[in-house]
């Protein structure tokens, strides 16, 4: 047996991508971005298209479940746990619409105006057409490994990474139920938003009669091939979702009623946004640049002091990513060196040792943290009683050892005996000074991905609300 077909050289170059955030800070700054944009918004969650997919499949598994004179056949009724309202029926429904929806497009994607980036799915979908002669299977199934087009698809799909902004607006909870009466009102007004948008209503029309067909008659298939999908259905796919922008130009005014992204600290930063449109916004405001302009924008209360944390905690999580960055810049060094280097970008003992020590006494902004964040920034500020660079850097060396532990991973560094640092991963490239001077943040608070969003609302109203 050639064991070579099984086994490889190690590769730095792989291991160095097998262990993401090595300090375990996301846990920290991913809850004070969340306070601004109120778990709406996120790195998987960012999309106006997607979000519209998501909200229109479920507002049509919504009206399947509640139409009393609407029956599923007794195939399809094996598959949903005897009843429409299983939490089965509901998967089920999800991924075959949302597998209409990709191969729709791969179907159409090469025309002019149609946007296939960042359809999810889209690569592993276009293999599958290849494969089977441009008529791919659809399944209609419980079972995730003969329905699913993407691995772990109820996860990874659009209602998987957009299921939790969803629940955050009341529209259903963790196991799709829609009939909270907290959310009525809110499915009201999305029912208001499809009917009066003519593209979706068009879909929504298309789709209803089709499913009526595919689910109720007794001859109805659970498996068959895409073809079988009524042209007129598919082109209203993609007719209603070509492009972000043109998703975001007709609706816009819906998303930010229902998220209500256009109030307090999200609105502020909303409002910068939308008047630097035509502006290179990388240029023209960092993350920090932005959110201390959001504070022209806002009264003293809550929503201001979301952003004055940000504001104190960030440069202290930064600087302790720089002197991580420091430690694993070269394969072998010492910590000497690693102290030179510190001060070099003008960094001294009391860097760390005074932020921490201002953070540790703004007892309302480390209550904002639990579980494993609060513990984590707990360690942190032990900083505040390291006297010397050399105490810190100890400290931050067993912090990153103590985090990779919990994750069953081996720590990126050895420290030995005389102070020699070996780095077992592919070093990260060495910042510049300039780059990194006192007060630089390094996390975004998910400004970047609201960035996308709003990118999205830009699109000029259009046809699709014609």
């Amino acid at each position: 047996m050639d064991f070579k077909s099984l086994f490889t050289e190690y590769d730095e170059n792989i291991s160095a991508g097998l262990n993401v955030d090595p300090l375990g800070l996301q846990v920290i700054w991913s809850v004070y971005g969340q306070k601004i944009f109120q778990n709406k918004v996120s790195s998987i969650s960012n999309d106006v298209r997607n979000f519209t997919i998501n909200l229109f499949h479920h507002y049509i598994i919504k009206n399947l479940i509640e139409n009393e004179s609407f029956k599923l056949n007794k195939k399809v009724l094996a598959e949903s746990e005897g009843k429409k309202d299983s939490l089965s029926f509901k998967r089920a429904c999800i991924v075959y619409l949302e597998n209409i929806f990709v191969y729709s497009f791969v179907d159409r994607g090469v025309e002019v105006g149609i946007e296939t980036s960042g359809v999810l799915g889209i690569s592993k979908a276009r293999n599958r057409w290849n494969e089977s002669n441009n008529d791919p299977t659809l399944i209609f199934s419980k079972d995730s490994k003969k329905r699913d087009l993407l691995v772990r698809q109820l996860l990874l799909g659009v209602s998987g990474r957009y299921k939790t902004p969803m629940i955050e607006m009341g529209l259903f909870d963790k196991n799709y139920t829609y009939n909270n009466p907290k959310s009525t009102g809110d499915w009201v007004l999305v029912e208001k938003f499809i009917n009066e948008t003519p593209v979706l209503k068009k879909l929504k029309l298309e789709l209803e009669l089709y499913l009526a067909a595919m689910l109720s008659k007794d001859s109805g298939p659970l498996s068959h091939g895409f073809n079988e999908v009524p042209k007129g259905l598919r082109k209203a796919y993609v007719e209603a979702f070509k492009s972000p922008k043109f998703v975001g130009g007709y609706s816009r005014d819906f998303w930010l009623e229902i998220s209500r992204l256009n109030t307090g600290a999200s609105g502020a930063l909303l409002k910068i946004l939308d008047e630097n449109f035509n502006s290179d916004l990388e240029v023209t405001y960092s993350a920090k640049a932005l959110f201390s302009k959001a504070k022209e924008k806002l009264v003293p209360g809550p929503d201001l002091v979301k952003i004055e944390y940000i504001e104190e905690i960030e440069p202290f999580l930064a600087d302790v990513d720089l002197m991580f960055s420091l430690i694993i810049a070269q394969k072998t060094h010492s910590k000497v060196e690693v102290i030179k280097a510190w001060q070099l970008f003008k960094r001294d003992a009391n860097t760390l040792k005074s932020k921490a020590e201002s953070i540790y006494e703004n007892k309302d902004l480390v209550s904002v943290l639990s579980g494993s964040g609060l513990e984590r920034i707990n360690k942190l500020l032990e900083l505040r009683n390291a006297n010397t660079i050399s105490e810190q850097f100890d400290l931050v060396v067993e912090y990153h050892s103590e985090i990779m532990k919990k994750r069953s991973q081996e720590p990126w560094l050895k420290l030995d005996d005389s102070n020699v640092i070996e780095v077992f991963v592919k070093q990260r490239k060495k910042p510049n000074i300039d780059d990194r001077p006192v007060g630089t943040w390094v996390n975004t608070y998910y400004i970047n991905q609201f960035k996308n969003l709003v990118s999205g609302f830009q699109g000029v109203k259009n046809e699709a609300t014609n």
